[in-house]
């Protein structure tokens, strides 16, 4: 008599006893891991359990069936369940915990995790740092006495509403270039120097402090940047018009010294090398 293999149907997926709050811009990896503390489960066997049978990803139906969320609003809160950003290892790297105060009025006393966007640096109602270099609630510093911090976090944000993504980021890497040049020239501290420089996105550094003090400078040099970015694009136009404006924007933070005239001097440098690189590919 021959066996027959018989496929049981599975389990239909059930909400667990204890829900937690989908924090905006919360990782996948952060939200199940909290899910899984609060109903006593192994973090890894409620991810295995909220993927599809013979997939590794978390399934965003399984996934709000087990939390309680609508699978709508777990895809507008929650970073990590579209393809692009399903990655543990780049959802881990990219995270920083978010505010502990807003943490706290929620009722959470474990970090939440979040992929913040690159303008997303300060917490308004409770004044705190959470931008890059907060890797945790104790690096989470009190901004109550760093007003230009604020005001250059609201710059940033309004930057961000104005224009494209990748127009800020390169008016970011050049107005950080021009700051480390000029803390540079005027003797900081190498180490201050280099944890100040982060990658493309602001996504790495390692001192606080740092990102606190350049933090306005770099904000401010940005603005300056983007405003005048149709003349930078404009070969034909004079780099000391450029340097006069980058000028007064850099005197609102500090005074006009033979730094700031160097490093902006080698900064616009460096565009006139690649206006003309750019301009005889062109003509090529």
């Amino acid at each position: 008599m021959t066996a027959v293999s018989v496929r049981w149907p599975e389990p239909a997926v059930r909400a667990l006893p204890r829900p937690v709050t989908a924090f905006q811009f919360e990782t996948v990896h952060s939200f199940i891991t909290r899910l899984a503390h609060a109903n006593h489960v192994a973090p890894q066997d409620l991810r295995g359990y909220a993927a599809r049978p013979g997939d590794y990803y978390p399934n965003t139906e399984r996934l709000g069936l087990l939390s309680g969320y609508p699978p709508a609003v777990l895809l507008n809160r929650l970073r990590g369940l579209r393809p692009d950003e399903r990655d543990a290892t780049r959802q881990r790297a990219r995270s920083r915990p978010a505010c502990r105060w807003c943490c706290a009025r929620r009722g959470v006393n474990e970090p939440v995790h979040c992929w913040f966007p690159d303008h997303v640096t300060a917490c308004y109602r409770h004044y705190r740092w959470i931008g890059p270099s907060a890797n945790t609630w104790d690096d989470q510093v009190s901004l109550t006495g760093h007003h230009g911090v604020i005001a250059a976090a609201r710059r940033h944000a309004r930057l961000h509403r104005l224009h494209h993504p990748d127009i800020i980021e390169a008016a970011l890497n050049d107005a950080l270039r021009i700051v480390m040049r000029q803390r540079r020239l005027d003797g900081q501290p190498e180490c201050d120097i280099t944890n100040a420089s982060p990658s493309a996105r602001w996504a790495t550094a390692k001192d606080v402090r740092t990102h606190l003090t350049t933090y306005p400078q770099v904000i401010t040099v940005a603005g300056a940047i983007i405003a005048h970015r149709p003349l930078l694009l404009n070969a034909g136009n004079e780099n000391l018009v450029i340097a006069a404006f980058l000028a007064r924007a850099y005197m609102a933070f500090h005074p006009k010294t033979d730094s700031v005239e160097e490093a902006l001097r080698c900064w616009l440098y460096d565009q006139q090398i690649i206006r003309r690189s750019r301009h005889g590919a062109r003509n090529g």
